[in-house]
Order: structure tokens, then sequence, then C-alpha cells
């Protein structure tokens, strides 16, 4: 008997053991519903025809859902055909090598009498596009450990595959109610997880859904793990992975990554990553797709005009000059508050500046002066669209402020309340600081607060008054400027200021 303990909520999951009539105490084939009792649901992501000729992703759901070419079988944990053997050539059946999403309001113990097959290689039929697969043993296997067939009957690695562009170099879990992704040659198939794997279609436009790649697993299992597993035989209870936060992997000198997060409701996406490499061996390997996010789901991603439509959690390009990112953010939840994050923008280089502006609003912030960005989804949950863009900067030593001028307007020799222009001419991108500070050295009047200004020209305007919000009294006085750059470096520049009466 094994027992595992899947968590309440939704869960990407797989079950390592066959449970076969003669192994149930009762004498039959158990269902799901039979091992998990009520109130949850099962879904698998499947290509169905959309009836212009060529195929649609969806997900079909078992029990509660419309069928979609599904069965109460596909659903099983205790198939009762094609059980695995010894046989290398055997074909895997549900629930080995297959994933499910799991949703439930409570936390669904499994307990089975099946069998585990820690001995056996297994075949798992693999269509173009995104594959729900699952790990069929009891302990981890490793991503570079697979072999995939073709239909030819070639037998390549992992990292042959990817390499003929058959299928991605990624693998993603599930975890946390959230994607991530490895990729080769890291990356591990969890036992009782499931996982997604990409085939790349011949035509993106029609995706075959018959099976076009057979995916080999072996069991040897991750070093250090499997052999405490393989000892397992008691209960064991769920244990929710740690989070990775580990960004992807860069090659050379002044390359970076940023980390891109959404969340909204309990909702959340943070595994989402862009930046600059100095390789030259940038390539598709650099973009990595999303795979579809069941309901509900809010999902920040990456799209280019090449990329008929793909939605990618990494998009990383060759360094050199001004970058700039097309960001998408999703959700099928409507009139909810939506919030960016950038967890990791002190990572930036301090030779970078990163904006984002919103494409609804014109809106554009700087990452390091803003900690987050929030919007609403609207009574439709329209995809909010931003450009985000890098700019490399000059940021070495002070930012040299010039060019400083007050343009009080007049009106008959008479100053107009709340008009005074101020303007300068700044070297570098800098966060600039205007002030008006009496002789005694007390800050008067902050002229607005800190902001981030662009190298060349720009302007102020302070409306005469004092921090009290009165009109600060004729006399003379001082307007000091300072500005900031990336790296700390500060500059300060004081200007005598006379206000005159009427």
């Amino acid at each position: 008997i094994q027992s595992h303990m899947f968590p309440a909520g939704r869960s990407f999951v797989s079950v390592p053991y066959l449970e076969a009539p003669a192994d149930s105490p009762t004498g039959v084939t158990r269902s799901a519903t039979d091992i998990l009792g009520s109130d949850f649901t099962f879904s698998r992501w499947l290509y169905v025809p959309d009836g212009k000729g060529g195929t649609i992703g969806t997900y079909a759901t078992y029990p509660d859902g419309p069928n979609n070419g599904t069965t109460a079988k596909d659903a099983s944990f205790s198939p009762d055909s094609f059980a695995p053997t010894s046989n290398s050539n055997s074909l895997p059946s549900a629930p080995l090598g297959v994933g499910y999403f799991l949703q439930s309001k409570t936390a669904k113990p499994v307990v089975t009498y099946g069998q585990s097959f820690d001995t056996t290689s297994f075949r798992i039929p693999l269509h173009e596009g995104w594959n729900m697969i699952g790990n069929p043993y009891k302990f981890a296997i490793p991503f570079d450990g697979l072999e995939f067939d073709d239909l030819s009957g070639n037998r390549l690695t992992a990292e042959a595959a990817a390499d003929q562009k058959l299928i991605l170099p990624f693998i993603y879990r599930y975890v946390g109610e959230q994607y991530q992704f490895e990729q080769l040659p890291a990356g591990n198939l969890q036992a009782w997880e499931g996982q997604w794997i990409y085939v790349v279609p011949k035509d993106v436009r029609h995706f075959r859904s018959n099976t076009v790649l057979t995916m080999i697993t072996t069991p040897i299992p991750v070093s250090g793990f499997a052999g405490r597993a393989a000892k397992t035989t008691r209960a064991v209870s769920h244990t929710v992975p740690v989070r990775m936060n580990t960004p992807p992997k860069i090659n050379g000198n002044g390359s970076w990554t940023v980390q891109l997060e959404a969340s909204g409701k309990d909702l959340h996406d943070g595994y989402n990553f862009v930046g600059v490499t100095r390789s030259t061996a940038v390539s598709s390997n650099s973009l990595a797709p999303k795979p579809p996010h069941p309901s509900p789901y809010v999902s920040l991603g990456f799209t280019r005009a090449e990329g008929k439509g793909a939605v990618y959690a990494q998009d990383l390009q060759l360094a050199g000059g001004v970058k700039t990112w097309d960001v998408v953010v999703m959700t099928d939840q409507p009139n909810t508050d939506i919030t960016i994050h950038w967890p990791n923008i002190g990572t930036l280089p301090k030779n970078y500046r990163l904006t984002l502006q919103d494409k609804a609003t014109g809106q554009e912030i700087d990452l390091r002066n803003q900690v987050a960005y929030q919007f609403n989804s609207g009574h439709d949950a329209a995809t909010r669209a931003f450009i985000l863009t890098a700019h490399p900067t000059n940021s070495g030593g002070r930012a040299v402020l010039t060019n400083i001028v007050v343009n009080p307007p007049r009106s008959a020799g008479v100053r107009s309340a709340g008009a005074y222009e101020i303007g300068y001419t700044v070297s570098q991108d800098a966060r600039v600081e205007v002030a008006i500070v009496g002789y005694n050295g007390q800050t008067l009047a902050q002229i607005g607060s800190t902001r981030a200004v662009s190298s060349g020209d720009n302007h102020q305007v302070w409306n005469g008054k004092d921090k009290q919000g009165l009109i600060v009294p004729a006399g003379t006085y001082l307007l000091q400027l300072k500005a900031i750059t990336t790296d700390g470096t500060v500059s300060r520049e004081i200007r005598p200021l006379t206000i005159t009466g009427r």
C-alpha cells in the first residue's frame, strides 16, 4: 500500500503506480472517483478540430465538464489495459506517464494498492505541441536522461532532439499554482508531479494530434534521491516543492536578466525573465514559451512579431544598443486589480535604465524608481500590453547640470502666482530633485517629487508656494538642483533666485 497527499487547490499531478483489479481489495478496477471521492476535477490539454481545417488546443475537464473526446478511463488512476511489462517497447497506460491538473477544495490523499515498475522503461507517445506527461516512477529522473524515437525509428538523446528542433529544451513544472521551467541539461521529472514538454510542430497552424515522437524513460534516478525513495514502504505525505528563484543562465560580461511577476486576487505568475547576453549563440533556446494556463489565471509574458501569437516566459536578446520587449498581461478574471512587480531590479547593471510603458494609457515608469505598477483588468478582462525598454546609459561619474534658467511669467510687471518654469540640461539619465532654499539652509519648497529624467533638456514648473501652500514672499532665495545617477553619484548646482513683489 502506498499513500500520497495532493494539496488543496490546483496541482499538476501524476501517479507512478498501476493498480490492477487483482491488486484492489474489492477485486475490481477503481476509478479516480473511487480513490479520491467527490469534490474534484481532472483536466487535460487536447488538440481538437477548430472547424476551419486546423486544430485548437483546449482543456478537457472530467468529470464535471464537457468530454471533448475524453472518457472516464482517460481520467482514471486505474486503467485495465495496456499494462506495462518488462518489455521496453510496451506502451504505458494511464496513470503511468500521464499528467493531469487536479483541482480540489481540500487536500486529497491517494491510497493505492498498485505496483510500481522501478526497473521498466516506458514508451510515452507524444503529439505536436504541448504534452502533459508524468514521471512513471516513484523517484525523480533527469530530463537529460530521456530519449526520443522519431517516426523513422531513429533514437535520439534529449539534447539531440532539441538540437534538431524536434522538442524544445525546456521541462516545465507547476509549483505554487504557477509555472517554472528548467533548460537542458538541467531539470528533473519529479515523482508524483506532472510536467509539460513541447514538440515542435511542422505547421504552427495545424498541430498533428497523432503520435509524432515517442519519449523513452529509463529508470535511472537522480543521484542521491531514488535510493531513499526505493526503500520507502510506508505511507508518505506530500511536501510542497520549494519555489525556484534561480534566473536563466546567461553568458558573458555585461549579461543580465530581470524577473517580472504579475499577481491579482490569489493568482500569481512570477517565473518570467527578460535580459541580454553576450553569447553569440542566442537562438530559439533563448525563447521559452509559456504552457497554456488552466482557469482561473493571471499570466505575464513576452511576444514577438515573428512568434505567430506565441507568449514567452523567457526572452533573451543579444547585448548591444537599446532593447525592447513587448509585454502582455492576461487574465480571465474581470474587474480585478493586477499588479506587476520586478523583484530583482537591483541586479540590473548600473549602466542600464529599464522603463515600462503602458500602451493603454501612455504612462511610462522607471523600474528603478518604482516597485510595482497596477491596473484593473476591466469588465471584459482584456489583455493589457506594455513596452519594456532597456536603455544603455553613460552612468560613469557625475551627472552635469547646466543651462539652468527660471522664467517667471509676468503680466504688466506683476508676478502671476503659480507659474515659474525651471529649465535645465542634464548630461546623462538621472534622478533629479529641485528645491527652493533659504539662505539659512532651510528648504522652503520641494518642487515635485524626485523624478527620473533622460539626458538632455528638461523642465519643471513651480507654483510659487512653500511647503505650507503659502505664496513665498518677495526676496532672494536659492534654487537647488540635485542629480543622482544610477550608481549613486550625487551632483548639486545652486543658483540665486530673486522673487519680486508687486
